[in-house]
């Protein structure tokens, strides 16, 4: 799936990057690269640029480079950051509501 067809919130891996050698060391650079894990956190009206989070890092990227990126969308279960089995890693909490999105296991 290309990233641009992604729904904001959605997580993702980057599977592959499929593009010229300029833009290809452009965007790796931007920290895509093959397994990262990436977050589509919203996209412009009319497809103009994407907000993604990689790691610590948020970044737009323009339509064009969003379709050269293909993903496998990550399920419930692969997601360490919001399954946790104690307390939240970023706030400590019991019962975070905020970092989480899903029920704790």
């Amino acid at each position: 799936m290309k990233l641009s067809k992604l729904t904001p919130g959605t997580n993702a891996i980057i599977a592959s990057i499929c593009t010229d050698s300029l833009m290809l060391c452009r965007l790796m650079e931007m920290g895509f690269v093959e397994g990262a894990e990436i977050q589509l956190i919203r996209s412009a009206p009319l497809g103009g640029s994407y907000q993604i989070r990689i790691g610590d890092y948020e970044m737009a990227v323009c339509k064009k480079a969003a379709d050269l990126i293909e993903v496998n969308i990550q399920s419930v279960n692969d997601i360490s950051s919001c399954v946790i089995k104690s307390n939240c890693e970023l706030c400590g909490s019991k019962d975070c509501k905020i970092h989480c999105e899903f029920d704790r296991t």
